[in-house]
């Protein structure tokens, strides 16, 4: 446990008393944003399983490969 850790457990806690609606938001934004997080890992993920599993041919003919990237910055850019 830290100093900062306990700082923010303590401003939660005053938020929570004196602005519940406050609160409640950031709750939520918390929520999105490891939702976020996750699905950014799973994109990642997905890229480089992909492209695990075309070593063997050509690169440049497996049309899913090359455009999922494309896919995935326009999802990382709709997060941000």
């Amino acid at each position: 446990m830290t100093i900062s850790g306990s700082e923010d457990q303590l401003l939660s806690l005053v938020i929570g008393k004196e602005r519940p609606d406050l609160a409640s938001l950031n709750e939520e934004l918390i929520k999105k944003q490891t939702g976020f997080t996750i699905r950014m890992k799973e994109l990642e993920d997905n890229i480089l399983f992909k492209l695990a599993s075309s070593a063997e041919g050509d690169i440049m003919e497996d049309v899913a490969l090359i455009e999922d990237p494309a896919e995935t910055k326009n999802i990382s850019d709709d997060i941000e």
